[in-house]
């Protein structure tokens, strides 16, 4: 982890990493800042929604890189570009509603 990185990056990729490698469930906020190598508080500064706000924002931030990406691919190869959710008569949920579903459902029983 680059230390010249904002924290918030810092904590944002190690929460990213670390949920992609052992779930949401099995990483613990200490496991987070210490591979973002920052202070504990810090996490509660930038994320004082604690764990669940920082799954959300991993969730936004890593849908839109792969909306950048597929977008770009398919803008490279001629092929119109068309939302997965056009053919929905429903309006499609926000990124932050559809990120607060995601976590809330594999969150597990409350302890």
């Amino acid at each position: 982890m680059n230390s010249r990185q904002p924290t918030r990056e810092r904590i944002l990729y190690a929460a990213a990493e670390l949920f992609r490698r052992q779930g949401y469930a099995g990483t613990g906020l200490n496991q987070i800042v210490a591979a973002a190598q920052a202070p504990f508080g810090s996490l509660y500064h930038h994320y004082p929604g604690g764990k669940q706000q920082l799954a959300e924002e991993v969730i936004e931030v890593g849908g839109a890189f792969f909306q950048a990406l597929v977008t770009a691919v398919y803008d490279a190869e001629g092929t119109p570009v068309r939302s997965p959710l056009s053919h929905s008569t429903s309006p499609a949920p926000t990124s932050r509603c559809a990120a607060r579903q995601t976590v809330s459902s594999t969150d597990g029983p409350p302890r």
